[in-house]
């Protein structure tokens, strides 16, 4: 579970801002969006704000914390001085910072690290005392010096300093996957969260692995066919179609077809992406070739039902259909899945009864969103106002601050007092009389 990230000289981010999830004991509207642990911690995060208010930055900066500790080429591949504040007249002689504590089998951690545009400045993982007692020191970095929380004999404390030495751009979590060198399990415990159980799915993500996820695991599908038939897209079942790619061929015309079969190799799964919507994957089985791809079923008059593939859907559906795996890790798995912009390309009606599903049912993860649909500001039926956070920049800089803050009663419209701007994080439009 996420209890709070904190990002400094991040993007938009100039001075410390905190997003967290954690609820405010003195409401006591929807308890059933509260997991009652040792630190109570809500189910559902939801973010507003203008386009270019920063609120899309939360978003990049778990991703850039998820791919950190994820990849060793992670420096390589980017460039880090694109992501340091650019606000301040000092900007290149700032660090970029962020901590992030969570909680995971019963443990809390808390892990930060501060990079330059060059080299990892500082990293550390803590195990947390939740204010009960101190915290203990899993690992703690400064350059390419550390200290490790469990004593460690001269040779493996040289080799850990050599590690870093060798590698200044790298995350010691990481690097610890490739030579574990820090004693312990909480170690394993904090780099497994880090890495599988904060899910980001990016504005028109595309799940390049859908139908071979499905095919493989039966109570995902399951869970789809359930999420399509409860918010009324319209589609009675889904079900994943094998053919013969010769007998599927000739149905095709466009020429990339028939390049598959000679192109696929025997221990490959092909998969093709089109449109933000994965429209086949092929594989060898037996000098076979085996094509898979979604079938949609609709019931249409005199409730005859009709089939349609994944190029006949609307765009709201296959972006729904693309946010399932992760709506299940949240729900079955207990993931921490952060979205941005839920709601493109969805009905607002469907987008309530997507978060409505995910609020009311017996989850064991979290959802954290970005979004600009105001239907999902209704504190009667949906949201708590500790669910509720607002990005704003101010003078080239974001701030975010919590719908909790306002201390609103729960009978209050949020949706309107939000329009007509009470809790800013509004567009600002000015004069357009050039226009006309």
């Amino acid at each position: 579970m996420l209890l709070r990230v904190i990002f400094e000289n991040f993007l938009s981010f100039r001075e410390p801002v905190q997003f967290d999830m954690f609820p405010n004991p003195k409401r006591s509207i929807h308890d059933h969006h509260i997991y009652h642990h040792e630190i109570p911690v809500l189910k559902i995060g939801a973010i507003y704000g203008a386009n270019g208010s920063g609120k899309s930055n939360l978003v990049k900066g778990l991703d850039f914390i998820n791919d950190f500790v994820s990849r060793n080429d992670f420096f390589k591949e980017i460039d880090m001085s694109g992501y340091i504040h650019k606000g301040n007249p000092d900007a290149e002689d700032q660090y970029l910072k962020a901590i992030i504590e969570f909680e995971t089998e019963n443990k809390y951690f808390i892990y930060s690290f501060q990079i330059s545009s060059d080299r990892v400045i500082s990293e550390s993982l803590l195990l947390s005392g939740i204010g009960h007692k101190d915290n203990e020191i899993i690992f703690k970095r400064e350059l390419d010096k550390v200290c490790v929380g469990e004593s460690v004999d001269d040779k493996v404390q040289q080799a850990i300093d050599t590690l870093l030495a060798k590698n200044p751009t790298v995350s010691l979590i990481q690097l610890n996957e490739q030579f574990p060198i820090i004693p312990g399990q909480d170690i394993q415990i904090a780099t497994q969260w880090l890495q599988h159980s904060l899910v980001i799915v990016p504005f028109n993500a595309v799940a390049i692995k859908l139908i071979d996820q499905m095919d493989n695991n039966p109570r995902l599908l399951d869970f789809t066919r359930e999420v399509m038939s409860k918010i009324g897209l319209g589609v009675s079942d889904i079900n994943i179609k094998e053919e013969l790619f010769e007998n599927w061929v000739k149905n095709k015309s466009h020429q990339v077809y028939s390049k598959i079969s000679s192109e696929l190799e025997s221990d490959k799964i092909l998969g093709v992406t089109q449109d933000n919507r994965q429209i086949f994957i092929a594989m060898k089985d037996n000098d076979q070739t085996i094509v898979k791809e979604f079938v949609f079923k609709h019931q249409g008059l005199e409730d005859k039902v009709f089939e349609m593939d994944i190029n006949g859907e609307s765009d709201g559906t296959v972006r729904l259909l693309n946010l399932i795996p992760a709506l299940y890790g949240a729900i079955e798995l207990g993931k921490t899945i952060i979205i941005d912009e839920i709601d493109h390309s969805i009905h607002p009606i469907l987008i309530f009864a997507l978060i409505k599903l995910f609020a009311d049912n017996n989850t064991k993860g979290q959802l954290i969103f970005t979004t600009h649909e105001t239907c999902l500001l209704n504190q009667k039926v949906l949201l708590r106002a500790d669910e509720v956070w607002f990005a704003e920049k101010i003078e080239g800089a974001t701030k975010m601050y919590s719908l909790n803050d306002f201390k609103e009663h729960n009978t209050i419209s949020v949706e309107n007092g939000y329009i007509n701007g009470r809790y800013g994080a509004i567009p600002y439009i000015g004069n357009i009389e050039w226009l006309q």
